[in-house]
C-alpha cells in the first residue's frame, strides 16, 4: 500500500526525529513509503499549513492510500477538525494511522464530549 508520513513541528527549531521513528515503526509489510510531508514552526491549530494542504490535495489525487503520523495532534489539536479532516481523507480512499493514539471516530468524539463537559463546569 503506497503510504505517506506526515510529520509537524510547532517551532522552526524542534526536529521530527522522534516523529519519525514512531511512523517507522508503524510500516506495514505491505506498506510502500512513497512520500514525507514536514510542517516546521506551524500550531496544530493552524489549519493553513503548506504541507498538510499539499497532503489533502495529494490524498485526493489518488497519490497514497495511507497516511502515518505519530498521533493525532500531530494532524490537528482540535478535535472537531480532525473528525473533518479524517471524513474528508477517508472520501478519498486514504486511512489515518496514528502510532500513539487513534483515529477512531468513537474515541474523537468521546474527545469532544469530554472537551466540552469541561467547558461548562
Amino acid at each position: 500500500m503506497k503510504t505517506v508520513f506526515y510529520y509537524r513541528a510547532a517551532t522552526k527549531e524542534q526536529t521530527t526525529e522522534s516523529q519519525e521513528r514512531e511512523c517507522m515503526k508503524m510500516l506495514g509489510v505491505n506498506d510502500k513509503l512513497v512520500g514525507v510531508y514536514e510542517d516546521f514552526g506551524y500550531s496544530g491549530l493552524n489549519e493553513t499549513r503548506p504541507s498538510l494542504i499539499k497532503l489533502i490535495e495529494d490524498s485526493k489525487s489518488g497519490k497514497f492510500q495511507k497516511i502515518i503520523t505519530s498521533q493525532p495532534s500531530v494532524l490537528f489539536r482540535n478535535v472537531a477538525k480532525m473528525i473533518e479532516l479524517k471524513e474528508k481523507i477517508e472520501q478519498y480512499g486514504v486511512k489515518l494511522e496514528a502510532a500513539n493514539g487513534s483515529f477512531d471516530t468513537d474515541d474523537l468524539t468521546n474527545s469532544i464530549a469530554i472537551h466540552l463537559s469541561r467547558k461548562t463546569k
